[in-house]
């Protein structure tokens, strides 16, 4: 998810999501004894599509623990449209000496990993609409209209009357206008309407 930034200092929430690739990766932290070296192998299915990939690490220091990281890529037209898929995966060594075989070695791990929904969704951006009878803000499908009571020029110094059960406030500004809700968030709009 990604914040986007708007001129008066709030954010609307951007949310991207994509159907291309879908990418399993694992991080394995190796702690060996000092002098040992070895290829461990990352295998296992993810929604019936196979995968497995191998890496070495080097002759390991006491002090030098080794971070191997396997990255899967997996195209998401394979899986339709599945809102998830299961994904089993097991360690492997290639050690023989039973002295030095790794620790739950071929254990099988589990899990659902969901897609979630394609496209781009975004949080509503506030808008404000002033005409002489007042004022409509709206915020995705709600809104709220300050009425203007003194019939042509704002109410006093500016402001507006709250819309009934809003607890908020409007107020003209020398740029535009100042609403304040009921969470005390304060928008600040331009002479348009806009943040």
């Amino acid at each position: 998810m990604r914040r986007v930034p708007f001129a008066c200092d709030c954010d609307a929430r951007l949310e991207v999501t994509q159907a291309a690739d879908i990418v399993l990766s694992y991080v394995v932290d190796v702690v060996a004894e000092e002098g040992l070296s070895d290829t461990i192998t990352m295998s296992g299915t993810f929604g019936g599509q196979p995968f497995s990939d191998s890496q070495r690490f080097p002759v390991a220091t006491q002090d030098d623990p080794n971070r191997l990281v396997f990255s899967f890529s997996f195209d998401r037209a394979l899986f339709g449209s599945d809102e998830y898929a299961e994904y089993e995966a097991a360690l492997t060594s290639t050690l023989i000496d039973l002295d030095y075989q790794m620790v739950q070695s071929g254990t099988i791990v589990s899990q659902k990993v969901y897609f979630g929904t394609p496209g781009v969704r975004y949080s509503e951006v506030p808008k404000l609409s002033v005409d002489a009878d007042g004022a409509m803000f709206s915020l995705g499908t709600q809104g709220d209209f300050f009425s203007n009571a003194a019939g042509g020029s704002f109410k006093s110094a500016g402001g507006f009357e709250s819309a009934a059960g809003t607890f908020s406030t409007l107020t003209a500004t020398g740029s535009g206008y100042e609403l304040v809700d009921r969470n005390n968030t304060v928008y600040v709009f331009d002479a348009d309407g806009y943040l």
